[in-house]
């Protein structure tokens, strides 16, 4: 493998020079503890920017890449689809990438320009002082209880394999947990004496997520009556697939989309939006927002405190409640 100052200073096999970096930059990842999929993420993302410089002509030694390049791969991700390559995607479902997804490529590229400043690939960071593209500031998607009451009320439970997908929307609802974690639930994961279940999430990150005494009943029934019909019943996880290895995040959202189209709500659907509803019901119920940060699994209070700008409703009524002028004047108006 070649050296740091050789890679930094080879201009006759560039293409060399970025997968070596790319290659190191990977083992740098997994010795800080960053999960696989965190990792896979990276390299995708920054393996994405190099490969279109590449297309593009716009190729040159890393230490002369700089904002002008980014700037010339912003305005491509601009114009670009979702999932342009696959076939299972209706053209009309792929639209283009939100601002989100852009904000996250280029700040992946930014993160490994840093890296490489820091591992001295580069003299200095062109990068640096690039400025992100800027994102809207968009209120999660919810719906209602009474929303979700409808939507499982389209579950035709006859089959083993829908009634797992019942007991899958009711896990997501219950505790807003996320679906790569929902997917990757042992059984032993599950304690239903203290009603929690342990999962890994962002950044290896584990911790216990409660469920009520309904959510409990269903997964306990679940695993009673249907889960031997549909998967091995030696496999380890909660929701296998009939080789016994974990189900996949793909087939939730496939059939939260079939679901949705069932029962003629124009509302959005999906894991994250499950997700959203659920933190902000339980807000909207009273719940501590603290305890809502260790359930959601966030690593700033800041990620949480989102939830309360989509009552405002519950804000103006605590407001009306607990403001010091309400407070003072309350028998004089």
């Amino acid at each position: 493998m070649p050296s740091k100052s050789s890679i930094k200073g080879d201009t006759n096999s560039f293409r060399l020079s970025w997968a070596t970096i790319l290659d190191e930059y990977k083992q740098a990842l997994e010795t800080a503890g960053k999960s696989p999929k965190t990792i896979e993420g990276y390299l995708q993302n920054t393996r994405r920017y190099f490969i279109f410089l590449e297309t593009e002509v716009l190729i040159k030694p890393i230490h002369k890449l700089g904002k002008k390049e980014l700037r010339e791969y912003i305005e491509h991700l601009q114009s670009r689809t979702k999932w342009p390559d696959n076939p299972y995607i209706k053209e009309e479902n792929r639209g283009a990438l939100s601002p989100f997804t852009r904000l996250a490529y280029v700040r992946d590229i930014k993160t490994l320009w840093s890296w490489m400043y820091r591992e001295g690939y580069v003299e200095e960071n062109t990068l640096a002082h690039f400025q992100l593209p800027s994102v809207p500031e968009n209120l999660p998607k919810i719906i209602t209880p009474a929303q979700f009451a409808t939507l499982l009320s389209h579950i035709d439970t006859s089959t083993p394999e829908v009634s797992k997908y019942r007991c899958i929307l009711l896990i997501l609802y219950d505790n807003g947990m996320r679906i790569s974690e929902l997917v990757m639930i042992r059984i032993y994961d599950i304690d239903f004496e203290s009603k929690t279940i342990r999962v890994m999430g962002k950044g290896q990150r584990e911790r216990l997520v409660p469920i009520t005494v309904y959510t409990r009943k269903q997964i306990l029934r679940y695993i009673d009556q249907v889960r031997t019909k549909i998967c091995p019943k030696d496999s380890p996880y909660l929701f296998a697939n009939r080789d016994g290895e974990h189900f996949s995040k793909n087939s939730v959202q496939q059939y939260m989309r079939r679901l949705l189209e069932r029962s003629g709500f124009e509302v959005k659907f999906s894991p994250h939006v499950l997700r959203h509803s659920f933190a902000t019901q339980y807000l909207a119920n009273g719940g501590n927002v603290f305890y809502l940060k260790a359930i959601l699994g966030h690593k700033s209070l800041t990620t949480t405190l989102r939830y309360i700008r989509t009552l405002p409703k519950d804000v103006q009524d605590q407001h009306m409640k607990y403001s010091p002028v309400a407070k003072l004047f309350r028998n004089r108006s």
